[in-house]
């Protein structure tokens, strides 16, 4: 007995399409993988910029795959500390985090600029001080210099906060 036509034409697109979809995703896994030390060094060096304090990191990846159209940039083991000196305080570890997924737009990638869409932290440790004079590890974030007000506005992308944990020392 013979296939019916249909049934073979249906199979040769579902064949074609599996293909594609594989191929497609082939390619974005070879694309990431390609401008993955470019894009995370880049990423690396924007995040401690805007962070100015030190930071640690024990690994950093990039994927497109994670939250596809988004690009996805994860940094593991992340370690802020607060600067020598900012409050009279030592050094210590302000903030502690396993894992952070920055989801940024994909082709804004090209010219080198991060549109963060979705920030995902799991797993936080923030370890808050505050010394016998009243003075916290985090006073140093407070601009006292200022004498006037303004208004701020920006805008905050979507964040995900798991597993966090304060802790008052």
């Amino acid at each position: 007995m013979k296939k019916a036509p249909g049934k073979k034409r249906r199979f040769r697109v579902v064949k074609y399409l599996l293909i594609s979809v594989f191929s497609f995703i082939l390619l974005l896994i070879l694309i990431a993988e390609v401008f993955e030390k470019k894009i995370t060094a880049l990423a690396f060096d924007k995040i401690k910029e805007s962070v100015d304090l030190p930071m640690d990191v024990d690994d950093i990846s990039f994927t497109l795959l994670r939250r596809f159209p988004l690009a996805t940039i994860e940094l593991k083991d992340i370690i802020l500390s607060s600067p020598a000196d900012s409050t009279g305080m030592p050094r210590d570890t302000l903030v502690r985090v396993g894992k952070v997924y920055f989801s940024v737009r994909s082709l804004p990638l090209i010219d080198e600029v991060f549109d963060i869409q979705k920030v995902e932290v799991i797993g936080a440790n923030i370890r808050f001080f505050r010394n016998k004079e009243g003075k916290s590890n985090f006073d140093f974030l407070i601009d006292t210099t200022s004498t006037t007000g303004t208004d701020t506005v920006f805008q905050l992308p979507d964040i995900t906060l798991q597993n966090l944990l304060v802790e008052d020392l």
